[in-house]
C-alpha cells in the first residue's frame, strides 16, 4: 500500500500465494498518482515475495496495464473471457 503524507492510500497491489506460484489480483495506482512510479515499486514488493512464477489476469483493452507489465518482463500465456470481457492471462518465470 502507498501512502500520502496524510494517510491517503494512493495505491494498493494483493497477491495470494499458492504452492507453486504467486498470483497478483490487483494492483492499482489512483490517476493522480501514475507515472510516479508507485506501481513499479509495489509490482518490485510483490515479486519479492511472491518468488516465481507470478501470474495475473488483465483485460484485454487494457493496453496501459499490458504496457506496465510487458516491461515488468511478464508474457502472455494464455486467455478467456468473463461477463463478456476478453482478458489476457500474464506470466513472469
Amino acid at each position: 500500500m502507498a501512502e500520502t503524507p496524510d494517510q491517503a492510500v494512493v495505491a494498493f497491489a494483493s497477491l495470494w500465494r499458492a504452492e507453486d506460484h504467486g498470483y497478483l489480483h490487483h494492483l492499482f495506482v489512483a490517476p493522480a498518482w501514475q507515472g510516479r512510479g508507485i506501481g513499479r515499486g509495489l509490482l518490485g514488493h510483490v515479486l519479492a515475495e511472491a518468488g516465481r512464477p507470478v501470474e495475473l489476469k488483465t483485460d484485454e483493452a487494457n493496453d496501459a496495464a499490458r504496457r506496465f507489465y510487458r516491461a515488468a518482463g511478464f508474457r502472455e500465456v494464455g486467455s478467456g473471457e468473463s461477463d463478456g470481457v476478453p482478458w489476457l492471462r500474464l506470466r513472469l518465470d
